[in-house]
């Protein structure tokens, strides 16, 4: 077996330093209550697959059982089906929608489903989960996020926070799932060094650090342990045990009477650091998946220069780590010890972050942000930033070809999208602070905030290291100039008015094709590539307000791979209560905007993510009697970039580009977004523009300096001009310099700033 080194370099220059459908929130006591089984596993593979009538896709996902709340598992693997996926060419991006991928762990809540498996488990129960997200508590072991995690709570200590909650209202203690079929890999006991710090006591330095365990396969109680640690005696001198070089206390596990050490010289290089428990014990601690500290200890490295190197000697450790079987009264080995490769220490500079070039960057772009500071190391570490699925309740980390750039002094990183492939799936950054973490372990978080302004979901294709990344294209595979909608014919006329105000307003702001039938569909509202994008009212997982399903497919143009929107289905849920109304005056209490939620889920059909301001349309949950019925102009502009990459010719044999739709079909006479910003009207033309434009100021008093400039669509400005004082502006000339496109015009009175939208053709 191969020993696993960690490498402690010390540098006396440190010597002077001493926290989706738009979602409501669905309780914990229901979740328990509606679940018939409750459990913690890990997901170890995911596959997309067809229903038998190929009208769906569904994900299948194989986990494994570590400890039980709730329910009988005839065995120690169960099948979670979840809804979307990719199969082939085809892709179902589902919003709102629990997505799992392999090496994630949790609580998941969950029942018996009739969705079709695909899998066949040692159980033979494939379950779905209850409430979509809210059904999945995700444990985190990065030492970054909180331990736990779903949407609407943090748990920063899930063992006194919310396993007692759940044992009390199911009356049943967690038990661990011990089976004889368990891959012996799965159920071991891992050690850490870890938290290493200098301290110094009058003329002597010390290098304190922990030995941490973790254990896959539920919560155990410790017992004996025999670790054994090589270092270099070149450095360091022989026998440290008996030269009284190292200290070792009691950790957290160890902490009770019940525990009891010892240190020894194993040879002249190794130290043998000795854990024994009584028997039979009194107070044993618990060690779970979660590392936590079983030792404190601390060396003498007065007078070291430049470092130690130090191992953990892994094949005298196997057969060394035991817990206790209360059943059987005996205390037990564990089956496998796996010592970590971890870096402890790496004082040769400390981390710092002094400044963030592009502050404002659009997620899923593939536009990246400068980090300049030092001791970032010259091997990709990691940046993480807020999950704007769960207003930053954890982080999500830029991957693989994410990193541009990564250097001691400077990191280049993409601010990643919301994404998903077969078998992964990612969340999109939020608006934020940015931690940066070495790959020796050192993290620091930001005091500058990087603003994310819209995210876009996109596919990867490839492995999480060595990946493309494709951008969602609209397309028009059926000749009709784009997309388009059809009531299921039990969707009642007052929700059909509101809807077709809320698809107005996108319409009349980004021109987007996207069209209603005059004629109503039977078609079940859950079924797709039929052709018809359905607009209803149906039964959805608890906690959720509405869902889109889009369905793509990709396909290779010759040069690249591409994907495109086939179909779109919008479903909302029939359990709410719904105020449907297009004046927005009224709501009572306990009551869901309509108008809110569709125009966010329409915000989602132009491939939009998540935001992570609550005042925007496209913040993740909305609250009852709240009122959102703005498009701000982040989501205006990521909806502006989904429309305009899609005017050209895609390339593949099937589809067209969309076209830009007739605007005299719809009613753009309330939806201006310049009438919701600023409460006035601005009027620019002509437009389309070929170089210059009038202004039409209307009510607007012009008496004082004038600000203009035309904002791109990825928010930066491409020309700007200020004119002094003066009533009589009514023509600006745009340099020939500013290229065709779509432009926020912005113009800047008083302090009074005012929006109108304009499409400049050279």
């Amino acid at each position: 077996m191969k020993n696993h080194s960690l490498f402690l370099t010390i540098c006396l220059l440190l010597m002077s330093y001493a926290s989706i459908g738009q979602l409501y929130e669905v309780p914990l006591n229901q979740r328990i209550d509606k679940s018939a089984y409750i459990f913690e596993g890990k997901v170890m593979e995911s596959n997309s697959f067809f229903s038998p009538d190929r009208r769906n896709i569904y994900t299948s996902h194989l986990v494994q059982v570590y400890s039980v709340f709730k329910g009988h598992f005839p065995g120690d693997q169960i099948e979670i089906i979840t809804e979307g996926g990719r199969v082939g060419e085809q892709a179902v991006l589902i919003s709102h929608n629990l997505e799992l991928a392999p090496h994630q762990h949790g609580i998941f809540f969950a029942n018996p489903t009739s969705r079709p498996g695909n899998q066949q488990p040692n159980s033979g129960l494939h379950l779905r989960v209850y409430a979509g997200l809210q059904g999945f508590v995700q444990f985190h072991f990065d030492g970054i996020n909180p331990k736990a995690s779903a949407p609407f709570q943090v748990y920063q200590n899930p063992e006194t926070e919310l396993f007692p909650l759940i044992e009390a209202r199911t009356g049943q203690a967690r038990y661990n799932w011990a089976s004889e079929q368990r891959d012996i890999e799965e159920f071991s006991i891992a050690y850490y060094f870890s938290y290493p710090q200098l301290s110094s006591s009058g003329s002597s330095l010390y290098l304190d650090f922990e030995i941490q365990a973790s254990v896959s396969g539920g919560s155990y109680e410790y017992g004996d342990a025999g670790i054994y640690i090589e270092y270099d005696t070149a450095l360091l001198g022989s026998s440290l045990a008996g030269a009284g070089k190292v200290i070792i206390t009691a950790g957290d596990v160890t902490s009770s009477s019940d525990y009891s050490f010892a240190l020894s010289d194993h040879g002249a290089n190794i130290l043998h650091l000795d854990i024994s428990a009584s028997d039979p014990p009194f107070d044993l601690g618990d060690v779970d998946a979660w590392p936590d500290d079983v030792l404190q200890v601390r060396v003498d490295v007065t007078g070291i220069n430049p470092g130690i190197e130090a191992i953990f000697e892994q094949s005298l450790m196997e057969g060394e780590s035991y817990y206790y079987d209360a059943g059987s009264g005996v205390y037990v080995a564990f089956p496998f010890v796996w010592a970590v490769d971890t870096v402890v220490y790496e004082g040769n500079s400390v981390i710092a972050i002094d400044s963030i070039a592009g502050d404002t960057v659009p997620a899923g772009i593939n536009d990246f942000i400068g980090i300049y500071g030092s001791g970032f190391g010259n091997t990709i570490g990691k940046v993480l930033f807020n999950n704007a699925d769960n207003g930053g309740a954890d982080r999500v980390e830029a991957i693989g070809e994410d990193y541009v750039l990564w250097t001691d002094l400077l990191i280049v990183v993409n601010v990643p999208s919301k994404d998903s492939t077969a078998g992964t799936r990612r969340n999109p950054a939020g608006s934020g602070t940015i931690i940066v973490e070495t790959t020796g372990g050192d993290t620091i978080q930001s005091t500058e905030s990087v603003e994310v302004p819209f995210s876009l979901f996109n596919l990867r294709l490839g492995a999480s290291d060595n990946f493309t990344t494709i951008q969602q294209k609209f397309a028009d595979p059926r000749g009709n100039g784009g997309l388009q909608f059809s009531f299921h014919e039990d969707f009642p006329p007052n929700y059909r008015m509101v809807f077709e105000k809320a698809l107005d307003r996108w319409r009349c702001e980004t021109q987007v094709h996207i069209t209603l039938s005059e004629e109503d569909t039977d078609i079940d509202s859950v079924s797709s590539t039929d052709g018809v994008g359905v607009v209803a009212i149906n039964d959805l997982e608890p906690g959720v307000l509405g869902v889109t399903r889009n369905w793509a497919q990709i396909c290779f143009d010759g040069t690249d791979f591409q994907i495109y929107a086939e179909e779109v289905d919008m479903i909302f849920d029939d359990s709410v209560s719904w105020f449907v109304d297009t004046i927005g005056i009224g709501i009572g209490s306990g009551q869901y905007d309509f108008y809110s939620v569709a125009l966010h889920e329409l915000g989602h059909a132009h491939n939009l993510g998540h935001s992570m301001d609550d005042n925007k349309v496209m913040f993740y949950t909305i609250d009852s009697s709240e009122i959102k019925r703005n498009i701000d102009l982040g989501s205006l502009t990521g909806g502006n970039y989904s429309v305009s990459i899609s005017l050209d010719s895609i390339g593949c044999s099937i589809p067209t580009a969309i076209t830009v739709p007739p605007m005299e079909l719809f009613d753009c006479s309330t939806t201006s977004v310049s009438e919701f910003l600023s409460g006035s009207s601005l009027i620019v033309y002509p437009n389309p523009s070929t170089g210059g434009i009038y202004i039409d100021w209307g009510d607007i008093r012009v008496n004082g300096p004038v600000k203009i400039s035309f904002d791109n669509l990825l928010g930066s400005t491409s020309f700007k001009q200020h004119f002094s004082a003066s009533t009589e502006i009514s023509w600006v000339d745009i340099p020939s310099s500013v290229p065709s496109g779509i432009y926020l015009v912005k113009v800047e009175i008083n302090k009074n700033i005012y929006h109108a939208k304009l499409s400049l053709q050279r």
